[in-house]
């Protein structure tokens, strides 16, 4: 896969994250998107979706148009592995002035 480098206006820490926080913060800084199961695995986390949260509320309370976004959850499927039966979510780091110019249109 290949390496981007995203810089938001924030590194994580001006945001104060935490050990859990910084490491997904920079995975997706690094990263086109990345899924839950990659967070888990790369950022030695458990719940990425509530560090996700965390870290977006840290985004807002900056001032930051930057956030971390969900783009679609794969529901868990019948199926004969444990990847197939596991929920996955995918997650960017996007900057929402794209949005805020384009829903002005």
């Amino acid at each position: 896969m290949p390496v981007f480098k995203i810089q938001p206006d924030f590194d994580a820490a001006a945001l104060g994250l935490n050990e859990a926080e910084s490491a997904v913060y920079q995975l997706l800084c690094s990263r086109r998107q990345c899924t839950s199961a990659e967070l888990i695995k790369h950022g030695r986390v458990h719940h990425p979706q509530d560090i996700v949260e965390a870290i977006n509320e840290r985004l807002i309370a900056a001032g930051s148009i930057w956030l971390i976004l969900c783009s679609s959850t794969r529901t868990p499927m019948a199926g004969p592995t444990q990847s197939m039966r596991t929920p996955l979510a995918y997650y960017r780091l996007r900057c929402t002035s794209h949005f805020a110019s384009s829903a002005k249109a």
